[in-house]
Order: C-alpha cells, then structure tokens, then sequence
C-alpha cells in the first residue's frame, strides 16, 4: 500500500516504509503545458518557460561545485518567483482580453431576436390572421374560433344561421364581461338548432348573450371583435364554428372593417329571435 502524500506504511518483515521518487513536470511537461492555450499572451509565457529552463541548465553546469551552496538556492528561488510573477501578469491580460470577446459575442437570443424581427418586417400583420383547416381537422377548429373570442375585450358579434350547443361551448373562452350577439335565424333540425334550456344555462354561467334574427339578410359567416372601438377586427369565416374542420375551410381577418358598417348597423335593428 502506498500513501497518496507520504512514504509508503510499514510492511510485514520490514522496518519502515519504502520511499519512491517523486513525480514532477519536467521542461518539456510544462512546455506542453503551457501552449494548450493558443494566444500571443501564452506564446509569450512558454517562450519565458524555456528560457528559464535554459539558464537552470546552464547555471548549474557552470557551478556543479555550488549545488549545496545558498547562492544556487537563492538564485532558484528567484527565478521561480519570476515565473510566477510573469506568469499571473498573463494570466490577467488573457482574462482581459477573454472579458473583451464575451462583451461583443452575439448570444442565442439576439440571433433569434433579429431572425424574428426581419421575418415580421416581411411578414403584413393580417396574414398571422388567416386560418386554412383542411378536413378531419375539427379539434384545430375549435382552437382557432376560441383563441378569437378570447381576444374581445368589450363584445362579440357573430352573423351565423347555423348555431348549435357547440357554438356556445366555443363562446365560453371569452371573457366574463364580453357581451355576446348572435345574428341567426337559427336553422337546422332538432340537436343541429339551439334550444332555449342551452341558451338559458349558458347565460347563467357566461353573461351576456342575446340572439336577433338575421332574416336571411347575410348568406356569409362573421365575427366582429370589439365593434368600432380600437380594438375591432372582423373576420370572415368559411364555415358555421359549429362545422369548422369537417371539410376545408378558412377563417381570414378584414383589412378594412367600415365596408360592413352598414350591413352591422342594420342587423342591430332587428328583432329578438324567439324560441319555438
């Protein structure tokens, strides 16, 4: 057994632990060392490194007579405070220079940053507003029809003969205080209308919401976020939310909302829908 920081312990018939020589860098180690750090500054130091070692060799050549003598250790101890000296002064001026590189690397995030902001310079804000669905596609549907109302802060409007249940479990993403109008002559056959228990309860639980009739006036699906406020958009829809994603459809949002102004205006002057 051997310690890991002294002589080696006491074996059996033997007085004493066994000594080994002891293991340090030699020139060519710590010239290895030295240059695993490419740079001016460690250039700088292996170079030092050698000629160290070259005075070592031939100081000692030259006076093999003095090597008990304190001026051999003396000069040894000098010139190992040198190195040491020289070697804490470069080892500061490549963290200077180390410091200097990270303050102008260009991180992750502001690559994606300026990825982001030239793609949207490219990119009109209207198109991030158009939804295509293909068919089979119904649950990708509901997200987009709910992601719309969420952003409502004031009302929702929605011109739509064709209302069911489903229509109202997609309105229930909107915010509390959004009031609700349904343009609809509510079409369809017996679960394809809405009832008046489904209107009833989905008042109670999500105020407010009244339905007027549209008297066949608009063929075309809308939805009006916030009407003429600073927040109204207006999107045309393809498809009853209550079919969205079973055939191919889209949803586009309007880059001019006052073509319709009329068209709203009028339907807000006609009568409640009553149930039958």
């Amino acid at each position: 057994m051997r310690s890991q920081f002294a002589t080696s312990i006491q074996t059996f018939g033997i007085k004493g632990g066994r000594t080994y020589k002891i293991n340090a860098f030699t020139e060519q180690g710590v010239y290895m060392l030295a240059t695993v750090l490419k740079g001016e500054v460690a250039v700088h130091q292996s170079l030092m490194i050698m000629r160290t070692f070259k005075k070592m060799r031939h100081y000692i050549n030259e006076n093999r007579q003095l090597l008990g003598s304190t001026d051999l250790l003396n000069s040894l101890i000098q010139d190992n405070m040198k190195i040491k000296e020289e070697m804490y002064n470069g080892h500061k001026e490549l963290k200077t220079e180390i410091d200097g590189i990270k303050e102008n690397m260009v991180t992750k995030n502001d690559m994606k940053a300026s990825m982001n902001k030239v793609l949207n310079s490219f990119i009109p804000k209207e198109e991030l507003k158009q939804f295509v669905f293909k068919d089979s596609q119904p649950f990708e549907a509901n997200v987009a029809y709910m992601d719309i109302y969420k952003e409502a802060k004031h009302s929702i409007y929605i011109v739509d003969d064709y209302i069911n249940c489903h229509t109202l479990s997609l309105l229930s993403a909107k915010k509390k205080e959004v009031n609700v109008i349904v343009f609809s002559d509510n079409k369809g056959r017996g679960s394809g209308k809405l009832n008046q228990l489904e209107f009833d309860n989905f008042n109670r639980e999500y105020p407010t919401l009244s339905i007027k009739k549209n008297n066949q006036r608009c063929h075309d699906r809308f939805i009006i976020i916030d009407y003429q406020t600073d927040t109204e958009k207006i999107y045309h829809c393809g498809a009853s939310s209550k079919d969205a994603g079973k055939k191919v459809c889209c949803i586009s949002l309007l880059s001019t909302s006052d073509i319709i102004y009329s068209i709203i205006d009028e339907l807000l002057m006609h009568d409640d829908y009553i149930f039958e």
